[in-house]
C-alpha cells in the first residue's frame, strides 16, 4: 500500500511540473472512454439488445435476389405474389420509405414517412400506444385515407395530445384521418409515421418485406 501512495505522490509532482502533459493525459483518457462508450452503444443496440417485439426469433426479412444484387428490396407486384403464394409464414408485410409535405398544421413541413401494408403491424405483433393499426379495408384501392403517428412525431408536433385520434392531417394535399399512435421506440422502415400502402398492381417501387414464421 505504501508503494501505491509513493506512485501517487510521484505522479502528482510530475503533473505539477508538466501541466501540459496532464492536460494531454486527461484528454486522451476522455477520448478513449467516449470511443469505447460509443462502440458499446452500437454493439448493444445492434447485437445484444433484444428486439422490442414478441418472439423476435420468428421475425424474418425477405429480400429479392437479382444477379447484381443479392439483398434487393422487392417490387410491390412481387410482394403481392409472395403474399398470395405464402405457405411458410403466418403473415407477410411490406413497407417503403418516402417523403411528403404536411400542411394544415402551422408552417408546411417536409417530413419522412413510410407507406406500409396493413399486415406489417401483425408481423411486428405489438399493440399501438393509442387507437388501432390499419385495417385490410383501408389497405385497398379507394379505401379510407388514414394515418398512424410515431410516438416521437406525436410528441414533437402534437404534444402527446390524447385527443389526436380522429383528427385530420394533410400529406401531399391528401387529408388523412389519424387512427393510431405507435408505441415508443417502434419505427417502420426507420420513419416517424406511416400511412397505408395504396395497393396498385402496376406499382413498380421497391419495398422492404418482413414476415413472421409459423410457430412450432
Amino acid at each position: 500500500m505504501e508503494g501505491f501512495w509513493q506512485d501517487v505522490r510521484f505522479g502528482a509532482r510530475l503533473f505539477r511540473k508538466s501541466p501540459g502533459f496532464l492536460a494531454m493525459a486527461v484528454l486522451a483518457l476522455g477520448l478513449g472512454i467516449g470511443a469505447n462508450t460509443a462502440v458499446f452503444s452500437v454493439v448493444h443496440g445492434v447485437l445484444l439488445a433484444p428486439l422490442p417485439y414478441p418472439e423476435p426469433e420468428r421475425l424474418v426479412v425477405i429480400y429479392d435476389t437479382q444477379p447484381d444484387c443479392k439483398t434487393c428490396p422487392a417490387s410491390f407486384p412481387k410482394y403481392v405474389d409472395w403474399r398470395d403464394q405464402n405457405r411458410v409464414f403466418d403473415v407477410i408485410g411490406g413497407s417503403e420509405p418516402a417523403d411528403a409535405v404536411m400542411t394544415g398544421r402551422g408552417e408546411p413541413e417536409r417530413v419522412a414517412i413510410a407507406t406500409t401494408t396493413a399486415s406489417v403491424f401483425r408481423v411486428l405483433g405489438v399493440p399501438p400506444r393509442l387507437g388501432r393499426w390499419f385495417t385490410d379495408e383501408e389497405d385497398r384501392p379507394g379505401g379510407p385515407k388514414v394515418a398512424l403517428l410515431s410516438y416521437g412525431f406525436w410528441t414533437r408536433r402534437f404534444g402527446r395530445d390524447p385527443r389526436i385520434l380522429g383528427q385530420t392531417v394533410v400529406f401531399d394535399e391528401v387529408p388523412r384521418t389519424i387512427v393510431g399512435v405507435m408505441p415508443q421506440g417502434l419505427r417502420t422502415a426507420g420513419r416517424r409515421r406511416s400511412f397505408p400502402w395504396r395497393v396498385r398492381s402496376t406499382r413498380a417501387s421497391a419495398a422492404s418485406i418482413s414476415s413472421r414464421r409459423t410457430g412450432g
